[in-house]
């Protein structure tokens, strides 16, 4: 057996400890030859035969050893010369066959390969022949079959078990691995060859004795023959095998190409699946998880979060604290996943470590609350590891946590959420660990089975490298345009408000598209006006109007069609000046209500560039929710205002008069100024409607309504609160002010004469009555009760003072 070279330090030690003792046992071997009786000539054959045939070996496939014929000519040295003979052929044959390199590497591994080979053939046959005598004379003597049988099983089994053990230590201490773990996985298998070679030996040394020694050469080319014939077998059968591994290859590197779509998706967690991976692969092998199941945890690792596709993205991108109704939703992708592989009938443990990445060790994980031991063990290392990946990378939510913040989390999580082992075991190694994550970002994955860049170059053979990072960035871009379309989709539904709506669709092209200024134009009749704009120059172009087809905007508006790439001149020279000199490029789109038009939105540039069709896509679709948007807040708006207005005399209602009493009040008793209410109603107003009917009724309702806000004040409100009742709210309002106002307004109102039809006329009279905030009452009920006492008062002294009430009609020389 050979080891590979190592230029590791801790075996230093080791390795010149046994090649010490493997060159004194070649000295000493030679040593005993020159004072013991032997073949020499048999002995210069033996060497010249294992030298002329040492490249002649097979390996076995799937087992990390191979079939020589040297070995089997150093056993019939063994069997026919002695054990000092032997242990100078397995030397040479051991120099032989050590690798050659730097000179440094070489001296270590040839001392290590020829003690391994010298001294485990030396003790092994020494021990044959403390048991059985001396082995040449097992060999003539026809009647110990049975001994000589047992001698070569003790031979074969001795040397073994001292050169295997000797080659797993070398080999354990150069990869820092357990020398148990070593032994087990790569040699353990490797009994087969050590007892294939001593049975063709003992057939051997069977035909010379029986023959002759020089018969030896004879069985040359039979051992060539059989040679040939196993290479060639097992040839076609390690060709299988490689045809099936490059197949495995292949669909994992699908498998890592499928997730690594997925990982791509989402910006802030890219990388966690590679990350995972290889956190779960160090953690399996530091804590002895079993070599036969590991292929299946590197699977668990790269397809844990696969059920994810079940989530709807909005949930897992939320940058806050999600709802219980999201919660549940995100709790269900282990099952999903779970489900989704169990179609695929894996060799190893897979669909169980998946389903079950989320359950604590106390039991109150999900999805089935499994507690303790009960939980995979691949299951409760991949907890460890995507939880310490989580806490220290960015997520939608927050920010990443230190080093020292995470650990110091896990801790208090031992024994709730972490099986306390295993967690114990990645705070040993999390440091080291550390060190090697930042180089995840840019090698490819490596997947079960294969090597990191074994699995980069399957990955980029399938699909071709440009082409994969090409095809990620499509994703990732398509999942922000999702994100961003949701985004404003959730924020522009969250308010009715223009004055809000219209800062919300600039705030989230600025995040999306390039410009230097945007304009956001409303249509109002035949012109444009611009409503918002953010960007250079912004404050100069609110307010200003373009007329429908004239310029970028006002064409768009017309035809209703996008405009990419129009000279901005003709929309911003006017309010601009020289300074819209410095614009180059515009990107213009219709605000479409079904086939409303709400306005156009506009994107002018300074660089002279053009959009892509993605772009182009992406801003029609968000042109498309801003118009939606606009035209629900102006429906809303006219609503609102039709609710606080009345329809007949457009006066405020009694229901604005309520707010509106609330917000003067306040800003009275903040400033300190008096505030008056006036109660007012129209006199004879029933009889006109008994007499001519209502419709004249209300054309005077409008007139009166008109005239009496003619002689209010600015500031001062009127309102119609009821049937022919009015009310005025007036601020900073003296005693005299009221008066004079009152005078003013019943002197309006009986010289007004409404014209029912040619010569004759119909006139009312109007009632006043007053109340003082403070004086008379705080609340509006109050006061309304109070001027109402005082308005029947004037009334009821109106018609005491007048001789005669003109309440139906008179000829029109009396108007």
């Amino acid at each position: 057996m050979t080891v590979q070279q190592s230029d590791g330090i801790r075996e230093k030690w080791f390795t010149r400890a046994v090649s010490a003792a493997g060159a004194l046992t070649l000295a000493y071997s030679i040593y005993r030859l020159s004072f013991e009786p032997f073949r020499l000539d048999w002995m210069l054959l033996l060497i010249f035969v294992a030298l002329a045939t040492w490249r002649a070996e097979v390996w076995i496939p799937g087992v990390r050893s191979k079939i020589t014929l040297t070995d089997t000519f150093v056993y019939i040295g063994a069997l026919m010369l002695g054990p000092w003979a032997a242990s100078v052929l397995a030397s040479i044959d051991g120099l032989a066959r050590s690798p050659r390199g730097a000179k440094a590497k070489r001296l270590g591994t040839v001392g290590i390969n020829m003690a391994a080979m010298n001294l485990a053939v030396l003790a092994s046959s020494l021990l044959a022949v403390e048991m059985f005598g001396p082995l040449d004379e097992l060999v003539y003597d026809t009647a110990r079959v049975n001994e000589f049988a047992f001698a070569m099983l003790v031979i074969a089994l001795g040397n073994y078990i001292i050169n295997t053990g000797i080659i797993a230590a070398a080999v354990s201490l150069s990869k820092k691995r357990s020398f148990v773990k070593t032994w087990v996985g790569d040699y353990l298998w490797t009994s087969a060859v050590f007892l294939v070679g001593m049975i063709a030996a003992g057939l051997i040394c069977k035909v010379i004795a029986a023959f002759g020694f020089y018969w030896l050469v004879l069985s040359i080319p039979i051992m060539l023959l059989t040679y040939l014939t196993y290479k060639i077998y097992l040839g076609k059968v390690e060709s299988s095998n490689q045809h099936i591994e490059t197949l495995t290859k292949l669909h994992l590197a699908t498998i890592e190409s499928l997730t690594m779509a997925i990982d791509a998706k989402d910006p802030l967690t890219r990388g966690h699946i590679k990350r995972v991976r290889r956190l779960a692969e160090a953690l399996a092998r530091a804590t002895d998880y079993p070599q036969d199941q590991m292929e299946g945890l590197k699977a668990a690792a790269l397809l844990h979060d696969i059920g994810k596709l079940a989530v709807p993205e909005h949930i897992l991108s939320k940058p806050g604290r999600l709802s219980s109704a999201e919660y549940s939703k995100v709790m269900i992708h282990p099952v999903v996943g779970a489900d989704i592989l169990s179609n695929v009938e894996f060799p190893y443990e897979v669909v169980p470590i998946v389903k079950h990445h989320h359950e604590k060790f106390d039991g109150t994980g999900y999805p089935s609350g499994l507690k303790g031991e009960e939980i995979p063990l691949g299951a409760r290392i991949i907890t460890v590891v995507d939880c310490y990946d989580a806490l220290t990378t960015n997520r939608p939510y927050r920010p990443r946590y230190a080093l020292d913040q995470a650990i110091e989390l896990m801790r208090r999580e031992s024994g709730r959420t972490f099986d306390p082992v295993i967690l114990d075991k990645f705070l040993e190694i999390v440091a080291s660990l550390e060190e090697a994550l930042p180089s995840l970002a840019t090698p490819a994955v490596s997947i079960p089975g294969i090597e990191p860049d074994l699995t980069g170059q399957l990955v980029e053979q399938a699909f071709g490298k440009g082409r994969t990072e090409k095809a990620l960035r499509d994703i990732a871009a398509a999942q922000r345009e999702v994100l961003s379309l949701y985004e404003i989709s959730q924020t522009l539904g969250s308010t009715l408000k223009l004055s809000e709506v219209l800062p919300i669709v600039a705030a989230k092209l600025e995040n999306i598209a390039n410009f230097t200024t945007l304009v956001i134009y409303m249509s109002e009749g035949a012109r444009l006006r611009a409503a918002y704009a953010i960007g250079k120059n912004a404050e100069l172009l609110k307010g200003t109007e373009l007329p429908s087809g004239e310029g970028g905007a006002g064409w768009v508006a017309q035809h209703r069609q996008v405009l990419i790439g129009g000279s901005p001149l003709a929309d911003l020279e006017l309010p601009l000046g020289h300074a819209a000199a410095s614009y180059r490029s515009t990107a213009i789109f219709p605000l479409l209500r079904e086939d409303t038009l709400v306005g156009t939105l506009a994107l002018y540039s300074e660089e002279d560039r053009g959009y892509s069709a993605d772009e182009v896509r992406l801003l029609e679709t968000i042109a498309s929710h801003a118009a939606a948007a606009v035209h629900n807040a102006l429906v809303f708006e006219r609503t609102q205002e039709s609710a606080l207005t009345d329809n007949l005399t457009g006066l405020p209602n009694s229901r604005y008069m309520y707010s509106f009493f609330d917000q003067e009040r306040n800003r009275a008793e903040r400033h300190g100024y008096p505030l008056m209410l006036l109660m007012m109603d129209l006199d004879g107003f029933k009889k006109i409607n008994d007499t001519y009917g209502h419709h004249v009724g209300d054309e005077i309702l409008r007139s009166i309504a008109q005239v009496a806000r003619n002689q209010l004040r600015t500031g001062d409100t009127l309102i119609r609160y009821a049937g022919d009742e009015f009310v005025a709210i007036l601020h900073r309002a003296t005693p005299d002010t009221v008066l004079d106002l009152k005078e003013r307004l019943q002197k309006a109102v009986d010289g007004f004469a409404h014209e029912v039809r040619p010569g004759r006329v119909a006139r009312v009279g109007l009632s006043i009555g007053h109340s003082a905030y403070g004086t008379d009452g705080v609340a509006i009920d109050e006061l309304m009760e109070i001027a109402d006492q005082r308005m029947y008062e004037d009334k009821i002294a109106r018609k005491r003072n007048a001789s005669s009430m003109r309440v139906a009609s008179f000829p029109a020389r009396n108007a």
